[in-house]
């Protein structure tokens, strides 16, 4: 297993649920992260932003508790670190904020604090701008992910 975290934004959840494409990037992340090839880490507010996204997609309650299930049983949960003004310089959208806290909770979690490779997964390039750095956390896509465990001898 890589010693990379990566907190999945909302966006990369949905994405995978959503795509007919089992080789989609999104699809392959999340899958990967299930394998335990890196240490998959979320937030009840991931968690409840993923659900209500696939609802209003028209996605029903029984399918997203059976796809998502064996995910949430897998990651690491992050408790958010309290807002701070820093971060609405950081994250200019309220909504995607709540993300960049959960991340941040990772350094007050003993065992993945002093992780050297620590990712924010997302496919929202305007807040998230690929190959920024946010507090330790790049900020890269779901492909852009991919390639970087490809570039480390993982099979992915």
């Amino acid at each position: 297993m890589l010693q990379w975290l990566a907190v999945l934004d909302s966006s990369v959840y949905v994405a995978a649920v959503l795509t007919n494409s089992p080789r989609s990037p999104n699809r392959e992340t999340v899958e990967l992260g299930l394998a335990g090839v890196y240490i998959l880490a979320t937030s009840e507010y991931i968690k409840t932003e993923v659900e209500e996204a696939l609802a209003e997609a028209g996605v029903i309650a029984d399918t997203i508790n059976s796809t998502l299930s064996p995910i949430w049983r897998v990651a690491r949960w992050l408790d958010p670190v309290d807002d701070s003004p820093v971060f609405a310089e950081a994250v200019r959208d309220e909504n995607d904020r709540p993300i960049l806290r959960a991340a941040l909770g990772a350094y007050t979690v003993p065992d993945l604090a002093p992780l050297p490779d620590k990712y924010l997964v997302s496919e929202n390039t305007k807040h998230f701008v690929p190959k920024r750095n946010l507090y330790g956390f790049e900020c890269i896509t779901p492909g852009g992910f991919l390639a970087a465990i490809r570039r480390v001898g993982t099979k992915a």
